[in-house]
């Protein structure tokens, strides 16, 4: 492999990691924004079909369909802060 190939190469994985870390920041801003406002559809959309669910004090949820009724039993503004 050329300086050059390696250079490519370097420039191609790191660009690869960025471009991974910025779609897993939108995807938590999706999940906080979703959850506080109470947009289901939204915060569905950062879960895939066989995710599994662990908040504090809850049984796991696993799939879409427990996952949202795991949303549905959480509050959302303008209902509840969740700002301390």
């Amino acid at each position: 492999m050329t300086d050059l190939e390696r250079t490519v190469a370097d420039l191609t994985r790191r660009l690869q990691a960025l471009e991974d870390e910025r779609a897993i920041l939108r995807t938590m801003y999706a999940y906080g924004h979703a959850l506080d406002y109470g947009d289901l559809a939204g915060f569905l959309d950062c879960w895939s079909d066989t995710a599994v669910l662990h908040w504090t004090g809850r049984p796991p949820a696993q799939g879409h369909e427990a996952i949202a009724a795991q949303f549905r039993a959480h509050t959302h503004a303008p209902d509840a802060d969740h700002v301390p």
